[in-house]
């Protein structure tokens, strides 16, 4: 414990090196030096975060960047203890609050986080908002917190840290359920990842809302993946129940059936063939003769070894243009190498291999 004019004498020089500080940042953004802008702001929010930051295990150290020294925000394992004299940690964030507002050091913050992450250094911008999360002022303010979430999802997808980022994802899934972009960005991060500990939450969550659509459509896709196709099954269905007019569920059903018909031991493999076509053939009624259809239906015949049909909607697909999605590149949607590719497989298997050879020259080599 401090004596009470020790403290204030400590709390008056923070406020004095703060001051300067928030001078400096602010002439050296205007003169555009980044790296020594950020060095200033680190500097700062450190001194409101100090007790945040240990608890995060999140220190500041001092690197050289060509020849010259520059702040970094590190992760550190073994993290000194936390500070004994709460006291005392409180005056001084009562003092720094007394040069700026609260809302005032929040705008520092968002400033830090953006300009961190313009110049690329995702990881610390990751954890700037892990710190700030451990700041009391911050996380009590529920708007401020879930706009921390955001910032600290950005920054773990930019830093392709999906480990981290899944954590962010799930927490904003279970108080949003409903948000169909959210569900995009979780699907997104669940394909690149190679974790697997998203099926439990999956099926958790579904527990909980068992007539949200995307849940029903993602843990369809998670058993589908697994080899449970009676499981997927039962849960395309649900979701074609209630959107019989989207394409997908249609061929997700279609898919289910002919994977089912493919296994060794199945009984009724006719049956389910059909039932397979009958759903195909609606997917190709909603999505219309493109590209796209015209390569899932050959496909799917391919996949049952109907190769004489196969080829024909193989070159069918060929001869159509890719679909224009917007913000997307061509080459991200079309098909034709992937169409190339199977029909040059069924063309040497039935020994035409100057047509297969063909195919591949003048498709799939850049």
């Amino acid at each position: 414990m401090y004596d009470s004019e020790t403290l204030a004498q400590d709390s008056s020089a923070v406020q004095k090196e703060l001051k300067l500080l928030l001078h400096r940042s602010t002439l050296l953004k205007t003169q555009g030096q980044t790296q020594d802008y950020l060095d200033a702001m680190i500097s700062m929010i450190s001194m409101l975060l100090k007790v945040a930051m240990q608890r995060a295990k999140v220190c500041v150290r001092s690197v050289s960047v060509s020849g010259k020294s520059h702040l970094r925000l590190v992760k550190v394992k073994d993290m000194v203890a936390e500070i004994a004299d709460h006291e005392a940690a409180y005056l001084a964030n009562t003092g720094k609050t007394n040069v700026l507002s609260k809302e005032d050091w929040w705008q520092l913050l968002v400033s830090c986080v953006l300009t961190l992450c313009e110049v690329k250094r995702y990881e610390e911008a990751e954890l700037l908002v892990e710190s700030a999360m451990e700041f009391y002022s911050f996380y009590d303010n529920k708007p401020k917190r879930k706009e921390l979430e955001f910032f600290g999802l950005s920054a773990t997808i930019l830093d392709h840290n999906h480990y981290k980022a899944y954590n962010y994802i799930r927490l904003m899934l279970m108080e949003n359920v409903d948000l169909p972009q959210l569900w995009n960005i979780f699907n997104q991060l669940t394909i690149t990842s190679e974790h697997q500990r998203h099926h439990r939450f999956c099926l958790r969550l579904l527990l909980k809302h068992p007539d949200n659509h995307a849940l029903c459509v993602l843990c369809g896709h998670n058993a589908m993946v697994s080899g449970s196709f009676k499981h997927a099954l039962g849960q395309y269905v649900q979701a074609f129940q209630t959107h019989p007019n989207n394409p997908l569920q249609s061929l997700c059903v279609g898919l289910t059936f002919f994977h089912m018909a493919s296994q060794k031991y199945v009984g009724k493999r006719h049956t389910l063939v059909l039932q397979g076509f009958s759903f195909l053939w609606r997917y190709v009624e909603l999505r219309g003769e493109c590209q796209e259809s015209m390569y899932n239906l050959g496909r799917a015949l391919h996949q049952m070894g109907l190769t004489h049909l196969a080829i024909h909607y193989y070159q069918k697909a060929l001869t159509l243009p890719a679909q224009k999605l917007e913000g997307m590149p061509d080459d991200q949607v079309d098909l034709k190498r992937e169409i190339a590719f199977n029909l040059s497989l069924l063309y040497q298997a039935s020994g035409n291999v100057e047509m297969a050879r063909q195919l591949i020259n003048t498709h799939c080599i850049v």
